[in-house]
């Protein structure tokens, strides 16, 4: 018998192949293994993610919460499936959640830059986005919004200097 462990890493794999209905079972087998595993839950929300089924998707998510209510990574998945779903409003809230956890989580802050900038926020984006682009984030989602203020702003040349970077 496979540990958890060793299951989830297979289940990673195959999810970073692209073959979301297999890497879903290496998490479900995970899970009977193990029904402690909050990252095989997480990835089992990813996959769903993947799958485009937001609802099974936020299921696996508050599943592995209920193992550990400060998994920001589990925070952070449900934020990303309330975006999708176009639900700006519940989705920064739990970017926020995220980093009141803790405060150096790239996906969060990008998250709610997204938001903010969706909601039509766009001084409280710049704010985040001009400190992110300082701490030379690898993270191009920054960039990116950054670049579609200046558009909206018809500032077409530094727009095309965020899109380079």
């Amino acid at each position: 018998i496979m540990s958890e462990i060793d299951l989830v890493n297979e289940g990673v794999e195959l999810y970073n192949n692209q073959q979301f209905e297999d890497s879903l079972k290496k998490f479900e087998e995970a899970i009977s293994v193990n029904p402690n595993c909050k990252e095989a839950y997480f990835n089992k929300g990813l996959c769903h993610q993947s799958l485009n089924d937001n609802a099974k998707a936020l299921e696996s998510f508050d599943q592995a919460l209920s193992l550990d209510q400060n998994y920001t990574s589990a925070i952070i998945g449900k934020g990303n499936s309330h975006l999708r779903q176009g639900d700006k409003e519940q989705a920064l809230s739990f970017f926020e959640q995220a980093l009141s956890i803790n405060e150096n989580l790239p996906l969060a802050k990008s998250g709610k830059s997204l938001c903010l900038y969706e909601l039509g926020k766009k001084d409280e984006v710049n704010e985040i986005i001009d400190k992110q682009i300082e701490e030379n984030t690898d993270d191009y989602v920054p960039y990116l919004i950054k670049g579609n203020i200046l558009k909206e702003e018809n500032k077409l040349e530094d727009a095309i200097e965020q899109y380079k970077n």
